[in-house]
């Protein structure tokens, strides 16, 4: 039995590899490192001069509730 379960092991590790393989060679190009760098300064230029209202919260509102004074 235990070989028999080495032998199912090595056979589905044999199959995501050969997955694996495959989606890699899908991939298009990848960007280069300026685009990257120029990607990150636009992401964190957006979430600095963005809106405290429009900006995503975890805490709810407190618009409504009576103990808001």
């Amino acid at each position: 039995m235990n070989a028999f379960a080495v032998f199912v092991v090595n056979e589905h590790l044999m199959e995501l590899r050969d997955e694996a393989a495959q989606r890699r060679a899908m991939q298009g190009p990848k960007p280069s490192f300026g685009q990257r760098i120029a990607a990150a300064a636009a992401r964190v230029k957006t979430a600095v001069t963005t809106a405290p209202e429009d900006s995503y919260s975890v805490l709810p509102k407190l618009d409504g509730y009576p103990y808001r004074g």
